[in-house]
Protein backbone atom coordinates (compact mmCIF):
# COMPACT_ATOMS: atom_id res chain seq x y z
CA UNK A 1 0.00 0.00 0.00
CA UNK A 2 2.85 2.32 0.86
CA UNK A 3 4.60 1.81 -2.63
CA UNK A 4 1.19 2.49 -4.49
CA UNK A 5 0.43 5.70 -2.36
CA UNK A 6 4.45 6.58 -3.47
CA UNK A 7 3.43 5.86 -7.02
CA UNK A 8 0.65 7.80 -6.88
CA UNK A 9 2.04 10.90 -5.51
CA UNK A 10 5.00 10.45 -8.09
CA UNK A 11 2.53 10.39 -10.28
CA UNK A 12 1.01 13.44 -9.34
CA UNK A 13 3.96 15.32 -8.94
CA UNK A 14 5.27 14.21 -12.56
CA UNK A 15 1.67 15.36 -13.58
CA UNK A 16 2.04 18.73 -12.51
CA UNK A 17 5.53 19.13 -13.54
CA UNK A 18 7.04 19.51 -10.18
CA UNK A 19 9.93 17.85 -7.94
CA UNK A 20 10.37 20.06 -4.84
CA UNK A 21 9.95 17.38 -2.56
CA UNK A 22 11.20 14.27 -4.06
CA UNK A 23 15.31 13.22 -4.35
CA UNK A 24 16.46 12.21 -7.61
CA UNK A 25 17.27 8.39 -5.96
CA UNK A 26 13.00 8.38 -5.66
CA UNK A 27 12.30 9.88 -9.41
CA UNK A 28 14.59 7.14 -10.71
CA UNK A 29 12.98 4.34 -8.60
CA UNK A 30 9.34 5.41 -9.53
CA UNK A 31 10.42 5.76 -13.13
CA UNK A 32 11.51 1.98 -12.64
CA UNK A 33 7.45 1.02 -11.73
CA UNK A 34 6.16 3.09 -14.23
CA UNK A 35 7.87 1.04 -17.11
CA UNK A 36 6.86 -2.03 -15.38
CA UNK A 37 3.40 -1.14 -15.75
CA UNK A 38 1.26 -3.62 -17.49
CA UNK A 39 -0.20 -2.66 -20.96
CA UNK A 40 -3.72 -4.66 -20.46
CA UNK A 41 -6.20 -4.23 -17.36
CA UNK A 42 -6.05 -6.94 -15.08
CA UNK A 43 -8.95 -9.11 -13.97
CA UNK A 44 -8.88 -7.15 -10.82
CA UNK A 45 -11.10 -4.73 -12.43
CA UNK A 46 -14.71 -4.74 -11.78
CA UNK A 47 -17.03 -5.99 -14.89
CA UNK A 48 -18.87 -3.38 -15.77
CA UNK A 49 -22.75 -3.65 -14.84
CA UNK A 50 -25.02 -2.57 -17.19
CA UNK A 51 -28.39 -0.98 -17.85
CA UNK A 52 -30.49 -1.05 -20.42
CA UNK A 53 -31.39 2.96 -21.56
CA UNK A 54 -34.09 4.17 -24.35
CA UNK A 55 -33.58 4.46 -27.75
CA UNK A 56 -32.00 1.12 -28.11
CA UNK A 57 -28.94 1.86 -25.86
CA UNK A 58 -27.14 0.57 -22.63
CA UNK A 59 -25.20 2.39 -20.52
CA UNK A 60 -22.14 0.77 -19.09
CA UNK A 61 -20.58 1.33 -15.74
CA UNK A 62 -16.89 1.13 -15.79
CA UNK A 63 -15.20 1.22 -12.58
CA UNK A 64 -11.29 0.64 -13.57
CA UNK A 65 -8.59 0.15 -10.23
CA UNK A 66 -6.21 2.26 -9.51
CA UNK A 67 -3.49 -0.30 -10.61
CA UNK A 68 -4.84 -0.32 -14.38
CA UNK A 69 -5.44 3.84 -14.54
CA UNK A 70 -1.54 4.29 -13.69
CA UNK A 71 0.04 1.36 -15.94
CA UNK A 72 -2.99 3.19 -18.79
CA UNK A 73 -1.47 6.13 -18.01
CA UNK A 74 1.89 4.78 -18.22
CA UNK A 75 1.28 3.31 -21.10
CA UNK A 76 -0.06 6.18 -22.99
CA UNK A 77 2.66 8.34 -22.40
CA UNK A 78 4.89 5.51 -23.36
CA UNK A 79 2.76 5.68 -26.95
CA UNK A 80 3.62 8.94 -26.75
CA UNK A 81 7.07 8.88 -26.21
CA UNK A 82 7.59 6.62 -29.27
CA UNK A 83 6.03 9.42 -31.75
CA UNK A 84 7.10 12.16 -30.36
CA UNK A 85 10.20 13.88 -31.40
CA UNK A 86 11.26 15.49 -28.29
CA UNK A 87 14.40 17.73 -28.42
CA UNK A 88 17.60 16.10 -26.68
CA UNK A 89 16.19 12.15 -27.03
CA UNK A 90 16.17 9.64 -30.12
CA UNK A 91 12.67 8.85 -31.79
CA UNK A 92 11.40 6.05 -30.26
CA UNK A 93 14.00 6.12 -27.25
CA UNK A 94 12.74 5.30 -23.25
CA UNK A 95 12.21 8.95 -22.31
CA UNK A 96 11.14 10.15 -18.76
CA UNK A 97 7.40 9.96 -18.04
CA UNK A 98 7.42 13.59 -16.34
CA UNK A 99 9.46 14.72 -19.72
CA UNK A 100 6.85 12.95 -21.88
CA UNK A 101 4.18 15.03 -19.63
CA UNK A 102 5.99 18.37 -19.79
CA UNK A 103 6.26 17.92 -23.84
CA UNK A 104 2.93 16.65 -25.09
CA UNK A 105 0.44 17.49 -22.17
CA UNK A 106 -1.04 16.00 -18.90
CA UNK A 107 -4.78 16.41 -20.27
CA UNK A 108 -3.30 14.79 -23.69
CA UNK A 109 -1.89 11.80 -21.75
CA UNK A 110 -5.06 11.58 -20.24
CA UNK A 111 -7.31 11.53 -22.77
CA UNK A 112 -5.31 8.73 -24.57
CA UNK A 113 -5.72 6.47 -21.61
CA UNK A 114 -9.08 6.79 -20.64
CA UNK A 115 -9.80 6.28 -24.70
CA UNK A 116 -7.85 2.90 -24.44
CA UNK A 117 -9.55 1.93 -21.18
CA UNK A 118 -12.87 2.38 -22.30
CA UNK A 119 -12.01 0.30 -25.55
CA UNK A 120 -10.31 -2.74 -23.18
CA UNK A 121 -13.22 -2.55 -21.53
CA UNK A 122 -16.11 -2.19 -24.55
CA UNK A 123 -14.34 -5.06 -26.20
CA UNK A 124 -14.43 -7.54 -22.92
CA UNK A 125 -18.24 -6.15 -23.34
CA UNK A 126 -18.63 -6.96 -27.12
CA UNK A 127 -16.91 -10.51 -26.34
CA UNK A 128 -19.51 -11.32 -24.00
CA UNK A 129 -22.01 -11.59 -26.12
CA UNK A 130 -23.62 -8.38 -25.95
CA UNK A 131 -24.03 -6.75 -29.56
CA UNK A 132 -22.93 -3.42 -29.62
CA UNK A 133 -23.37 -0.94 -32.60
CA UNK A 134 -22.09 2.06 -33.75
CA UNK A 135 -19.50 4.53 -31.60
CA UNK A 136 -19.65 4.58 -27.71
CA UNK A 137 -20.08 7.81 -26.42
CA UNK A 138 -19.23 9.04 -22.83
CA UNK A 139 -22.22 9.45 -20.13
CA UNK A 140 -21.08 13.25 -19.33
CA UNK A 141 -18.30 14.02 -22.16
CA UNK A 142 -14.73 13.52 -22.04
CA UNK A 143 -13.95 16.97 -20.36
CA UNK A 144 -15.05 15.67 -16.72
CA UNK A 145 -13.38 12.58 -16.75
CA UNK A 146 -9.95 14.06 -17.79
CA UNK A 147 -10.51 16.36 -14.77
CA UNK A 148 -11.13 13.47 -12.19
CA UNK A 149 -8.64 10.57 -13.46
CA UNK A 150 -6.01 10.66 -11.40
CA UNK A 151 -3.48 7.76 -12.49
CA UNK A 152 -3.10 5.37 -9.57
CA UNK A 153 -6.48 5.70 -8.21
CA UNK A 154 -9.78 3.92 -8.72
CA UNK A 155 -11.79 5.57 -11.72
CA UNK A 156 -15.41 4.97 -12.58
CA UNK A 157 -17.04 6.10 -15.59
CA UNK A 158 -20.10 6.14 -17.54
CA UNK A 159 -20.98 4.83 -21.72
CA UNK A 160 -23.23 5.07 -23.79
CA UNK A 161 -23.51 2.23 -26.79
CA UNK A 162 -26.31 1.65 -29.00
CA UNK A 163 -26.93 -2.02 -29.91
CA UNK A 164 -29.83 -3.62 -32.29
CA UNK A 165 -33.44 -3.12 -30.94
CA UNK A 166 -34.92 -5.91 -29.17
CA UNK A 167 -38.04 -7.17 -31.13
CA UNK A 168 -40.90 -8.56 -29.71
CA UNK A 169 -43.92 -10.84 -31.97
CA UNK A 170 -47.14 -10.27 -30.50
CA UNK A 171 -48.84 -11.56 -33.21
CA UNK A 172 -49.34 -15.51 -34.19
CA UNK A 173 -47.75 -15.90 -37.21
CA UNK A 174 -49.58 -19.73 -37.37
CA UNK A 175 -52.40 -18.35 -39.37
CA UNK A 176 -50.42 -16.99 -42.41
CA UNK A 177 -50.30 -19.45 -45.24
CA UNK A 178 -48.15 -19.44 -48.16
CA UNK A 179 -49.31 -20.12 -51.53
Amino acid sequence: VDMIATVVVACIISVNGFISSISRSHLIYHSRIFRTGATVMKSATLPPTIEKQANSSVKLSLQISGDDTLAMFQKAADDFAKVSDIRGFRKGSKIPTQVVVNFVGAENIKSKAIQEMSDQMISRVSSSGLHLIGTPTFEDGEDPLIRDYVPGEPLTMGVICDVWPELNWTASYESVSCE
